[in-house]
């Protein structure tokens, strides 16, 4: 290793205080004490150290269960009967011969490489320097080998950080395309540099929903989240259930009370939609700098005033805030990313990168990328 430079793990979504970079959302502090425990199995912070002082990191968690979560497992991100994202007819026609001589507990145990919130790039104060990429994504095998585990995997990996893509391969990752994250740069000064940015038919249909709400008496306002927030929950939870998932009242109001004592009220900005005296849908929203977040959202898709309604909190409504408060971009996170596209956003692609460790994993993942 380079001389000078320490390798660390440490166990846990250890808090680095002032080491980490908090240029980016997802490896501040407050944001990882938010989303403590999110991803299952035991978390690390892999770390150089130069002089004793951290300058770049990453997160990762060893899955254990064959089981967990899909958005997260590669097993279920490869091979999955029900793809968690979309793919072609080839990929699935291979993937169901890979499944028929692919067991999944193969794949297990494994070490994922992301920050809470779908994304994985590295942070701290030398985050682009490639020769200590090269040293921490070399020594982060080494370790994931010495535990015994079977494949490790850099997941939702941006398509633009070609440095870290370019020494991924270097050291043998193979790609693998798994969705797309949506952002809105806000250009201009106005609500309306917004909408004159956006091609005809774009416009067009925002004015459209924009007229329907407002002929359906929908109002929607923006402020900061000062009192409990436990009428966000209701909508929350459906959401939730509604793709497959589960979640209870007492789990969602713990992760709002952790996340109302890391976040300043200044920094959660919540759309409320109320119609006909009842709150029919919100997007709740994380300020970090010049960058907020869509954290949580959710509708009422009963109510027969809710069309539109999930666009209304999620952009018309908070946008002309937005450019109040000096935003330059909102990040709309992963998936879903054709609607978010018609609404301005740019869209990157989003991959993991995965290194067969076990000879049968390896196997399949050669087969697997042929396809590709």
């Amino acid at each position: 290793m380079e001389k000078l430079l320490r390798f660390r793990v440490l166990e846990g979504q250890s808090l680095l205080g002032k080491h980490l970079d908090e240029s980016s959302l997802f490896s501040s502090p407050r944001w990882l004490k938010v989303m403590n425990g999110r991803i299952e199995g035991k978390n690390f912070m892999f770390l150089l150290e130069k002089a004793s002082c951290p300058v770049m990191m990453v997160h990762g968690s060893i899955l254990d269960s064959p089981t967990s979560y899909n958005a997260y497992n590669p097993y279920d991100l490869m091979l999955a009967e029900e793809p968690v994202f979309p793919i072609n007819e080839k990929i699935a026609a291979r993937r169901s011969v890979l499944r028929q001589v692919t067991r999944r507990e193969d794949w297990f145990p494994c070490l994922i490489l992301m920050w809470p919130g779908y994304e994985c790039t590295m942070a701290g104060q030398e985050y682009s320097n490639v020769q200590m990429m090269r040293i921490l994504i070399r020594e982060i095998a080494s370790w994931a080998q010495s535990k015994g585990l079977k494949l490790i995997g850099y997941l939702y990996v941006p398509e633009d950080k070609n440095d870290f893509t370019n020494v991924l391969a270097e050291q043998g990752y193979q790609k693998f395309p798994l969705t797309y994250k949506s952002e809105l740069r806000l250009l201009g000064n106005s609500f309306d540099d917004y909408i004159n940015g956006l091609k005809k038919k774009q416009r067009s249909g925002i004015k459209r929903e924009i007229q329907f709400l407002y002929e359906a008496g929908v109002k929607t306002e923006v402020c900061p989240l000062n009192e409990s927030g436990e009428d966000l929950l209701r909508l929350r939870i459906k959401l939730v259930r509604k793709y497959g998932n589960y979640s209870s009242l007492d789990e969602e109001y713990r992760r709002l009370e952790r996340l109302k004592d890391a976040f300043s009220s200044e920094d959660l900005l919540v759309a409320r939609a109320m119609a006909d005296g009842d709150l029919i849908g919100f997007t709740l929203f994380l300020q970090h700098k010049d960058f907020l977040y869509a954290f949580w959202t959710g509708t009422d898709y009963e109510h027969p005033k809710s069309s539109f309604v999930h666009f209304d909190t999620a952009f018309y409504s908070v946008i002309p805030k937005a450019y109040r408060l000096g935003i330059i971009k909102i990040g709309y996170g992963i998936g879903h990313w054709q609607g978010k596209k018609r609404r301005g956003c740019d869209v990157t692609a989003v991959d993991g990168w995965l290194l067969g460790i076990h000879s049968f994993v390896q196997m399949t993942l050669k087969q697997l990328k042929e396809e590709y």
